[in-house]
């Protein structure tokens, strides 16, 4: 065991402490109150310094009840400190959740510090290195590449043009036909009138929306050095909608609106995945296209 130097920077500040005797973490907890909007981020003070003995650092981690009921992470995490550093301990913490606020009050648990033994190194300049299996490879080389998962949507037209759905991902905005993934023990076709129930609000009671298909098959396959491992196999059908669409609503926390595009204006956005060209040939009635792999990032 080792001691842990604590200092209070502040009157109201929290030591830390763990839970149980063989916890691994120690709780670090707000000295202020502030409240994080969604998706964004927000540094808290602890009130406390460390004196972390030689030999080792402090790692910052978030905690497993915050991040599953709320969304709250830590932006850096595992957050470092080292031996040396003595002023206050602050927190980069992160709202994942989509829509909710969060407040974090004085007092509030934030965070785990974990003290960790860090053996010391000396650099030594090597004109060439022992080799090992991995090599060269880069970012991604150790995942394993994800089982296909199957996306069933549907190109639906109204009046001549085509209904979209808006998503926003890592800041980006992007376009997809309404449509969803397939659960187990659902067939295509059960699937897509399930997702379009979801994502437009245009079925309800049990009513089906009249489609024709499937009309094209398209994957989305990652390229191997992307950060972001996906391989999504797109069934495509077709329907055409009537009446009024002022009613079009959402159930799905994903999607962010919804728009009616002719094709020509298709070209000026991003699409998921890119079948612009397929939607400017297409024609009720045509055999399903296989259009291959395509990626867009």
């Amino acid at each position: 065991m080792i001691e842990l130097g604590v200092s209070r920077l502040r009157p109201d500040a929290v030591l830390p402490e763990s839970a149980y005797a063989e916890d691994a973490g120690l709780d670090l907890s707000a000295c202020e109150e502030l409240t994080i909007a969604p998706g964004e981020r927000a540094v808290v003070g602890t009130g406390i310094a460390l004196a972390i003995p030689s030999g080792h650092a402090g790692l910052v981690v978030p905690r497993s009840g915050l991040a599953a009921r709320h969304g709250i992470s830590i932006v850096n995490a595992p957050g470092l400190i080292d031996a040396g550093y003595r002023g206050e301990v602050k927190v980069v913490l992160q709202n994942t959740d989509r829509r909710q606020p969060f407040t974090v009050s004085p007092g509030m648990r934030i965070a785990q510090l974990v003290v960790v033994a860090v053996p010391a190194a000396r650099i030594v300049e090597a004109d060439g290195l022992a080799s090992s299996a991995r090599g060269t490879a880069g970012f991604g080389s150790g995942r394993m590449r994800p089982e296909p998962r199957i996306r069933v949507s549907a190109v639906l037209r109204w009046r001549g043009r085509i209904l979209m759905i808006r998503h926003e991902k890592r800041g980006r905005e992007h376009w997809l036909l309404p449509g969803g993934g397939v659960r187990s023990g659902e067939t295509l076709t059960s699937a897509l009138q399930r997702e379009l129930g979801e994502e437009t609000g245009l079925i309800e009671g049990g009513d089906e929306l009249p489609v024709e298909g499937p009309v094209l098959i398209v994957e989305s396959i990652s390229p191997e050095q992307s950060l972001w491992s996906k391989h999504v196999v797109h069934v495509v059908f077709a329907g055409e909608l009537t009446g009024s669409l002022a009613e079009i609503v959402s159930r799905d926390d994903a999607v962010r609106g919804h728009r009616l595009f002719t094709v020509d204006e298709l070209d000026g956005v991003v699409v998921h995945p890119p079948i612009q060209r397929f939607l400017r040939r297409w024609q009720p009635g045509d055999p399903c296209v296989y259009l291959g792999a395509v990626w867009t990032e």
